[in-house]
């Protein structure tokens, strides 16, 4: 997959200031999205029938992207159904409920008593 020249400018602005975002990059933040998660999708095809290897299965567990970028978690939001499998939004969606429920329980461990 090739970038456009200047994604990693939007990139950046989605990180720093999602307000500047024009509508044209928001359109382009969703076409990555669902390039990259195409991309995810048919690594979850794939070890479902058993032809994809332990060590690229487990990237199947961590979405750190959906987390890290916000407008990425809108987008899948908006455009996961209808563009990808019920059983891949059913994974993705589970794994980043467990990504939250780790998060909070990480949290907890370095919450002082009172």
């Amino acid at each position: 997959m090739k970038l456009q020249p200047g994604f990693s400018d939007v990139e950046m602005r989605a990180l720093n200031d999602p307000g500047s975002l024009t509508e044209e990059d928001r359109y382009v933040l969703a076409y990555f999205l669902i390039m990259f998660m195409n991309f995810y999708q048919d690594s979850f095809c794939q070890r479902k029938i058993g032809t994809l290897d332990s060590e690229q299965a487990g990237a199947l567990d961590s979405f750190p992207m959906l987390k890290a970028v916000p407008i990425y978690m809108e987008l899948w939001k908006v455009l996961r159904v209808g563009t990808f499998s019920d059983e891949f939004i059913e994974h993705v969606d589970s794994v980043l409920e467990q990504m939250d429920s780790d998060q909070d329980q990480k949290a907890q461990l370095f919450t002082l008593p009172r």
